[in-house]
């Protein structure tokens, strides 16, 4: 296999789509995964959440999930910023679901973000030094 350049990474489509059945709402809505930004600032709430036990923002996620990640045929982003706080109001079993399947294309399984958050929060043992 050829090593890849700059033009062929960042020309590549890497973004496989799931089409997700939401009965709620009288169909199915397709997903694609996080961007490496998007998933990264998700990341970094749930860190957030956990060192201020704040964890009102956790659910916050699966809305923003759904905002930034179901899109349509073309592919392109169904809901915008101005959508979450609507989205929010909706039924949580289809944000959800939308969300697990958000995450498992993301590579993020269940319980990976908190287990990721876990990993960043313990407290190493033994001594260290400071240089």
């Amino acid at each position: 296999m050829a090593l890849l350049g700059r033009d062929q990474i960042l020309g590549a489509s890497d973004f496989e789509t799931r089409d997700v059945e939401c009965p709620e709402w009288g169909g199915t809505v397709r997903v694609r995964p996080l961007t490496a930004v998007q998933r990264s600032l998700i990341e970094s709430t749930m860190l957030e959440a956990n060192q201020t036990k704040r964890f009102d923002k956790v659910g916050r996620v699966a809305i923003q999930c759904v905002a930034w990640c179901v899109v349509d045929e073309q592919g392109e982003r169904v809901f915008t910023e101005a959508d979450v706080k609507a989205l929010g109001e909706k039924s949580s079993a289809p944000i959800l679901r939308l969300r697990d399947a958000i995450f498992e294309l993301s590579g993020m399984s269940k319980g990976a973000v908190e287990e990721e958050v876990e990993d960043f929060t313990e407290t190493p043992t033994g001594s260290s030094s400071t240089v």
